[in-house]
C-alpha cells in the first residue's frame, strides 16, 4: 500500500479524533475539495426549520428544528434513531458533550433559557438563564457554555460546574455596533483550544475572534478586516479546523468559504442559481463527521445536505471509503448492512475551486474487483480495501464492527454486552441506580445537585440521601443558613441566648407579671365591692365614705359682727 493512501486514512480516522472534544476537527491539505454535490442526509423525516447542528465522533447527527424538537440519527443510517419533542420551545442552536448529555437552547413560556437533556430521559435541567434565544452555543475544554444572544447583540458564557444559571459577558456590549468590542445580531459561535472565541458577527458582515479575556476583537474576514480577505454576506456560522484555519457558513450569498495559506475560496455553492443538490438556500450551521464529510443544515430548502470529502492530498486522485446504507432498529439492536463507494478525484496543481474539479464514482459490492480511473499527471495504484472477516472493519481489520464498539450505547459507565445469539443486538449492564435498555434512567437518590451549596450527598441505607453541609449552611439540602443579628444569640439556628439576655428577660417578665397581679386584684375588689352593694344591700363601705364625707365637708364658721362704735353722751344729772 502506498504512503499517500495511508495518509488519507490517517487524517480520516485518527486527526480528526481528539480525545477531549466531543466533535469532529480535522486538518485538511491546501488542495483538499469535497464533492459539490450533496446527498440529502435523511429522507425519512420531513424537516420544517432546521437550524443547530452537532456531529458527535461516533457520527451521531443531532438536529435542532425551531419547529421545537431535536432530531437524532446516525450518519450511515437513512432512519432516525429519535426525537426530542417535548417541552422544547423554538430550538435554534445545539451541542453535546462526550458524556451525551444534549444542551439545547429552549424558548419557554416560563423565560428563555439553555437546557441540559439527558438522552432517554424526558426531564431537562436548565443551566442558564438568558434574555432571547441563542444562535449559537458552544462548550468549551473547561465546561464554559457559551451562548451569543442574537437579539442582545452579544456573547454570554456560564460555567456548568457551579450549578447556577447565571452568566457572565463573553463579546459585544449589549448595544448594536461595528466597533471592535461590539457586535449586531451574532450567530455561529466556535472557541478553540486557546479559548479564543470566533464569532459570526452577521450584519456586520464579518468573523470576529476574541482573544481570551480581551474586551476587543480581530476582524478575521468581511471588509472591515486590515488584510485583504473575502467579502461575506450575513455570515450564520464559523468553525475552526487543527490548522485554524476558517470555515464559513456565508448566508445571504448560499455558499461554504474555507480559508487556506492560499487565501479565502469557495467550496460548497459557488455558481448561485435556484436551490439543488449543488446550491444552497439560505444554509444556517455546518459540521464535519469523522470522515470530515461536511453537513449542512440547509435552512431555505427544510434539509440536511451532506457533501462527501473527495480527496485530501494535493497533485494525484484518492479514493474514500464511505458506508452507504443501514438500518437502526429500537434502542437495543441494529443491523447494518454496507455498500463500498469508491470515489476518485483530479484536480490541476492550482486549481481549488470545485469547477476545476472532476469526478468519476464507480459503486461496487464486496468482492473488491474496482475499476479505478483517474487524470492525474503521473501512475496511481489502484487501492482495493481488504476483506474482513465477520465483525470487523478498517484497513487492517483491526476495528470491531460489533453494535457495542460502534455505537456506544450504555450511558452513565454501563458495561455493553454483544449478544452471542444475536451478532446485530446488545445489552446493557447497568451500574447501581440506573436502569433502562441504555442505563439512561438515573434513579440514584445523590444527583449532581441534591445537596446545595458545596454539601456532600450520601445515601441513606433507606434509600434516601442525607446532605453534609458546609459550615454555616443547613435544611435538607443545604439550602439556607442562618446569620445571628446580635451576639446575644448563637448557635447553629441561632437558638442559644446569651446569659445576659437571659436575665434580663427573666426579670422583664417578673416585672409584667407583679403587674398584672396588682391590677387583677384591684379590679376584683372592686366587682367584689359592687356585688355586695347592688345584689346583697350591704354597703360595707357606707361608714367610711361617711366619715370622708364629713371630714370633706367645709365647716360652717360663725361670722364675726363688724365692731359698732358707740357714742356716749354724758348727762348732767344736776341739771
Amino acid at each position: 500500500m502506498s504512503s499517500r493512501y495511508f495518509s488519507l486514512w490517517s487524517v480520516l480516522f485518527v486527526v480528526g479524533q481528539a480525545t477531549d472534544t466531543s466533535f469532529n476537527r480535522h486538518s485538511f491539505d491546501e488542495c483538499t475539495t469535497w464533492n459539490s454535490t450533496g446527498i440529502k442526509s435523511i429522507s425519512s423525516v420531513s424537516l420544517s426549520q432546521p437550524v443547530g447542528i452537532f456531529i458527535n465522533r461516533n457520527n451521531t447527527v443531532y438536529v435542532a428544528d425551531q419547529n421545537g424538537q431535536v432530531l437524532i440519527w446516525w450518519n450511515i443510517s437513512s432512519n432516525l434513531l429519535t426525537t426530542i419533542n417535548n417541552n422544547l420551545n423554538f430550538p435554534t442552536s445545539i451541542f453535546v458533550t462526550i458524556n451525551g448529555d444534549i444542551y439545547v437552547d429552549n424558548s419557554s413560556p416560563s423565560g428563555n433559557r439553555v437546557d441540559r437533556r439527558i438522552l432517554g430521559s424526558s426531564s431537562s435541567i436548565p443551566v442558564m438563564m438568558i434574555d432571547s434565544f441563542c444562535s449559537g452555543l458552544f462548550i468549551d475544554f473547561n465546561d464554559t457554555l457559551y451562548c451569543s444572544i442574537y437579539d442582545y447583540h452579544k456573547v454570554i458564557k456560564g460555567w456548568l460546574g457551579d450549578n447556577t444559571t447565571s452568566s457572565t459577558l463573553a463579546a459585544g456590549t449589549g448595544s448594536a455596533g461595528s466597533d471592535l468590542n461590539q457586535l449586531n445580531t451574532p450567530r455561529g459561535i466556535f472557541v478553540d483550544t486557546n479559548f479564543d472565541l470566533y464569532v459570526a458577527d452577521s450584519q456586520n458582515n464579518r468573523i470576529l475572534r476574541f482573544r481570551s479575556g480581551q474586551p476587543n476583537g480581530t476582524t478575521l474576514a468581511g471588509s472591515t478586516s486590515l488584510n485583504i480577505t473575502i467579502t461575506l454576506n450575513s455570515p450564520a456560522d464559523v468553525v475552526v479546523d487543527l490548522d485554524y484555519f476558517l470555515f464559513i457558513v456565508d448566508d445571504d450569498n448560499n455558499r461554504i468559504i474555507r480559508s487556506s495559506r492560499n487565501g479565502f475560496h469557495c467550496i460548497i455553492g459557488c455558481n448561485g442559481g435556484s436551490p439543488s443538490f449543488t446550491q444552497l438556500s439560505d444554509p444556517s450551521r455546518m459540521a464535519f463527521d469523522s470522515y470530515g464529510n461536511i453537513y449542512v443544515t440547509d435552512y431555505g430548502a427544510r434539509r440536511v445536505l451532506k457533501f462527501l470529502l473527495s480527496n485530501d492530498l494535493c497533485n494525484h486522485s484518492t479514493t474514500q471509503p464511505t458506508f452507504l446504507t443501514s438500518t437502526i432498529e429500537k434502542k437495543s439492536t441494529f443491523e447494518i448492512s454496507t455498500a463500498l463507494s469508491t470515489q476518485t478525484s483530479t484536480f490541476p496543481h492550482q486549481g481549488i475551486s470545485p469547477t476545476n474539479v472532476s469526478h468519476s464514482t464507480t459503486h461496487v459490492s464486496s468482492s473488491m474487483t474496482i475499476p479505478s480511473t483517474s487524470t492525474s499527471s503521473f501512475p496511481v495504484s489502484t487501492f482495493i480495501p481488504p476483506s474482513c472477516t465477520s465483525n470487523t472493519i478498517g484497513i487492517t481489520c483491526n476495528i470491531s464492527s460489533t453494535p457495542c464498539h460502534i455505537m456506544q450505547p450504555c450511558q452513565n459507565d454501563g458495561t455493553c454486552f454483544d449478544n452471542k445469539t444475536n451478532s446485530n443486538s446488545y445489552d446493557c449492564l447497568c451500574l447501581q441506580g440506573f436502569n433502562g435498555s441504555m442505563c439512561e434512567n438515573d434513579h440514584r437518590p445523590c444527583q449532581p445537585n441534591t445537596c446545595f451549596n458545596r454539601g456532600e450527598c450520601n445515601a441513606a441505607s433507606n434509600g434516601g440521601f442525607k446532605c453534609s453541609c458546609e459550615s454555616g449552611w443547613t435544611g435538607d439540602h443545604c439550602g439556607y443558613k442562618c446569620e445571628c443579628l446580635s451576639g446575644s444569640y448563637s448557635g447553629r439556628h441561632c437558638e442559644i441566648i446569651s446569659r445576659t439576655l437571659y436575665a434580663r428577660i427573666v426579670t422583664s417578665k417578673s416585672v409584667g407579671y407583679t403587674g398584672y397581679v396588682i391590677v387583677g386584684s384591684v379590679c376584683l375588689f372592686v366587682v367584689v365591692l359592687d356585688v355586695l352593694k347592688h345584689v346583697f344591700g350591704v354597703d360595707v363601705a357606707r361608714n367610711e365614705l361617711g366619715k370622708i364625707r364629713r371630714r370633706r365637708r367645709p365647716r360652717i364658721k360663725t361670722r364675726k359682727r363688724p365692731a359698732r362704735i358707740e357714742r356716749f353722751a354724758y348727762i348732767d344729772e344736776s341739771v
